[in-house]
C-alpha cells in the first residue's frame, strides 16, 4: 500500500501544482504532511509518478514526449538501414536500444529510476546513430553536398592517369 499512497501523493501534488510540481525534493515528510496527511513519506517507486510529483503534468508530458521521440528515432534508423548491408550495425544497435527502452519503461513503472543516466545514454546513442546513418546514406547516394567537393590542384589527373601540376 505504500506505493499506492506515494502515487496518490504525487497525483495530489500535481493537481495542486500542475505546471511545476514539487521540485526535485518533492517526496519529503514536510510535503507529504501537506498533500497526503497521515501518510508516511516514501519514494515514488515509479518513474511516471516520480516525474508527476517532481515536475507536474507538464514535466510528465515532456518525459512521455521524450519516450515517443526516442522510440521513433530507433524506428527511423531501422527503416533506413533495413536493406543496407553496410549499415547492419546501426540496425542492430537501434533494435537493441529499443529493447532497452522497453525494459526501462516496464521496469520503471515500479522503480524510482527517473534520472537513471543509462536511459539518457541510450537516447543519446539513438540520436547520434540517426545522424551518422543519415549522413552516410546521403554521402553514399551521391548527394550534391558530397559531390560539390572539388579536388585540389595536386590531386587532379589527366585521362591517362598522370598528375597535372
Amino acid at each position: 500500500m505504500g506505493r499506492i499512497e506515494a502515487w496518490k501523493f504525487a497525483v495530489n501534488l500535481a493537481l495542486h501544482r500542475p505546471i511545476v510540481g514539487g521540485g526535485f525534493n518533492a517526496f519529503l515528510p514536510e510535503t507529504f504532511a501537506v498533500y497526503a496527511p497521515g501518510v508516511r513519506a516514501r519514494a515514488g517507486h515509479s518513474i511516471y509518478f516520480d516525474m508527476l510529483g517532481h515536475h507536474g503534468f507538464l514535466g510528465l508530458g515532456l518525459f512521455v514526449l521524450l519516450m515517443v521521440v526516442s522510440w521513433r528515432a530507433g524506428s527511423r534508423i531501422m527503416s533506413l538501414t533495413r536493406k543496407v548491408p553496410e549499415q547492419r550495425w546501426a540496425y542492430d544497435l537501434a533494435a537493441m536500444c529499443q529493447v532497452c527502452l522497453i525494459g526501462y519503461w516496464a521496469g520503471g513503472a515500479f522503480l524510482s529510476l527517473s534520472y537513471f543516466d543509462g536511459y539518457y545514454v541510450i537516447i543519446s546513442l539513438l540520436v547520434l546513430t540517426q545522424l551518422v546513418v543519415e549522413r552516410e546514406l546521403k554521402a553514399a547516394a551521391g548527394s550534391p553536398a558530397a559531390a560539390s567537393v572539388t579536388p585540389t590542384v595536386d590531386s587532379r589527373r589527366t585521362a591517362s592517369g598522370h598528375a597535372v601540376s
